[in-house]
């Protein structure tokens, strides 16, 4: 008789799970996972041939599959109260912050010390490199890379190349708890270090704080913890209002800081617009002097405050551009006065995405 009525809940179940799936529109993104959602796939020949189509269809059904985020929930629930595992889809909850947890790679360290030093080549003077740490850096109790081993192989760096510690001007404070990621507004301490290094002399300005809310950072929608939304701030000036930002992929200008784009899944993409190959700043209020920065995704929070010293600044992305295609962007890269590698652990310990 149990096993009668079990057998009839799971046969609703599925049907109405079913029904459902046809009656609700599929969505096209997932909020909390931060990521865009398979659509229906097209139904070819070829695609049923080589079995593709099915693959992709397992795939459409499991991401538009009705209640999703509720059964995520629950099987986040489960595993973390019930089976007590501490770590889930490589996310560690540890007092109020979340990090990523990623043992370090001797490989991708000596890959990307290879590759700064062949890029380095095509400059001859002023070249500087800031590593920026993860905020499990400045954590207590939980599960670190070997930061000993990291700053070895950092140390083969080409020796033209000026390193720039900003370790000490730092705290877990200054990332977002549900991200990767530094704030904008606390980062004052580092930016000083780097100008003062690369001899950088600003006007003494005021800025102004804007702030955006609530903020589900990268590692938010990876695992289920108590641990709440962030609020993302930046702080900004006339300075870094009025300069231009020509995006070469796009092909348009845009701002430095654009709230629209806190709507896209990546709300950190307020930011310089987000993920790009290659920018340039143009900054009218200095009448010359030309920056180059390689940097990954911090640099997008950091890089206007440097731009308020120069009239112009390349921004580029190595994880979307290789460096010998930037000749085909028109991007002109002869007579910087300063070149900077600006790079966090989490890409220098993941290098080979560098193309």
């Amino acid at each position: 008789m149990k096993n009668k009525i079990l057998t009839k809940i799971l046969i609703i179940y599925t049907a109405l799970i079913g029904i459902l799936g046809i009656i609700i529109k599929d969505k096209e993104i997932s909020k909390s996972e931060r990521r865009k959602l398979k659509q229906y796939p097209a139904l070819t020949i070829n695609k049923v041939t080589d079995g593709s189509y099915f693959s992709e269809l397992d795939t459409y059904l499991q991401d538009q599959m009705p209640a999703r985020d509720a059964f995520r929930k629950l099987k986040g629930y489960t595993s973390k109260y019930i089976m007590q595992t501490k770590e889930e889809n490589g996310v560690y909850e540890k007092n109020g912050y979340l990090f990523e947890i990623n043992k370090e790679s001797s490989n991708s360290l000596d890959h990307f010390v290879n590759k700064i030093n062949e890029i380095s080549k095509n400059f001859k003077k002023n070249i500087y490199f800031v590593k920026i740490p993860d905020k499990e850096y400045y954590a207590e109790g939980i599960l670190k890379k070997d930061y000993n081993l990291i700053d070895d192989k950092l140390a083969n760096l080409d020796s033209k190349i000026k390193q720039i510690d900003i370790t000490n001007d730092l705290s877990l404070d200054d990332y977002y708890k549900t991200d990767i990621h530094w704030k904008n507004n606390k980062i004052n301490n580092v930016v000083q270090t780097i100008k003062d290094a690369m001899s950088i002399k600003t006007k003494a300005s005021n800025y102004t704080e804007a702030k955006l809310s609530p903020f589900y950072g990268s590692l938010y929608g990876r695992t289920v913890s108590s641990v709440t939304p962030d609020e993302l701030a930046y702080i900004t000036n006339d300075t870094i209002n009025n300069m231009k930002v020509y995006n070469y992929e796009k092909e348009k200008e845009d701002k430095v800081y654009n709230e629209d784009y806190f709507h896209n899944i990546d709300g950190y993409d307020v930011f310089l617009g987000g993920a790009t190959p290659v920018l340039k700043i143009t900054n009218n209020e200095v009448e010359s002097k030309k920056l180059i920065v390689f940097r990954d995704s911090y640099g997008s929070s950091i890089i206007p405050f440097l731009a308020e010293s120069y009239h112009e600044v390349i921004v580029i992305d190595l994880r979307y551009v290789k460096y010998d295609a930037l000749q085909n962007l028109d991007v002109d890269l002869t007579k910087p006065d300063d070149v900077l590698f600006l790079y966090s652990i989490n890409v220098i310990n993941n290098s080979f995405s560098l193309k």
